[in-house]
């Protein structure tokens, strides 16, 4: 089954088969999937805000990039070893822990604040940090095509050693941020203030400068 893209919140899919659907970008804020088998099940990229996974199967799931897991049940359901070691970084709605280093976060959305966690030699590959990462330590940590949307606060956050190649930084300001432009190169910046106070691509920033 094929629902890429669709306005699934707030239904009741609780104990469907659902295995091998591709759900990805979609909206499932407060879908209840509980006792679904979602073996297989492409969730890439979804909203799921308080949507129901208690008792659900995940085996084998795409759940790349869906955001806001920290706001969905989880309960019993049964997850990849990767996964359910990322469920558990979570608690109420919120991060239990900043002492990420050496995690397995590939492809992992991070809708929560991320202020001065320590994610020292994770593997953060493909993730999404959209939210704001004020001394955050990515000491020889991996960013290799992470995103980090636009305006997020990077003040004092700490890139040593940390791999970039390919990471998004679109109108972002890495003025007293730790990174070298020798790091900067291998990324994907637009309309960016570099660490030496420069305006990199001006011209995409379409007349709309991020703050310094």
């Amino acid at each position: 089954m094929n629902f890429i893209g669709s306005e699934l919140s707030g239904y009741d899919l609780s104990g469907k088969n659902l295995q091998n659907t591709d759900l990805s970008d979609s909206y499932l804020r407060g879908t209840n999937f509980t006792g679904s088998n979602l073996q297989g099940a492409n969730l890439a990229g979804t909203s799921l805000q308080a949507a129901n996974f208690t008792n659900a199967d995940l085996r084998g799931a795409t759940l790349d990039t869906a955001c806001e897991i920290e706001d969905a049940i989880w309960t019993n359901a049964i997850l990849d070893e990767k996964w359910e070691n990322v469920m558990k970084l979570f608690q109420g709605g919120k991060l239990i822990t900043k002492d990420l280093q050496g995690m397995d976060l590939r492809s992992v959305c991070f809708s929560q604040d991320l202020s001065d966690v320590n994610f020292s030699g994770a593997n953060l590959d493909n993730a999404l940090l959209r939210t704001r990462l004020t001394g955050a330590i990515f000491l020889n940590a991996s960013l290799r095509n992470a995103t980090i949307p636009s305006e997020v606060d990077l003040t004092n956050a700490d890139f040593t050693g940390a791999d970039v190649t390919g990471a998004r930084f679109w109108k972002t300001s890495f003025i007293n941020t730790i990174i070298t432009l020798e790091q900067l190169k291998t990324a994907d910046i637009k309309c960016t203030w570099l660490p030496d106070g420069t305006l990199y691509d001006e011209e995409s920033c379409y007349g709309t400068t991020p703050v310094p």
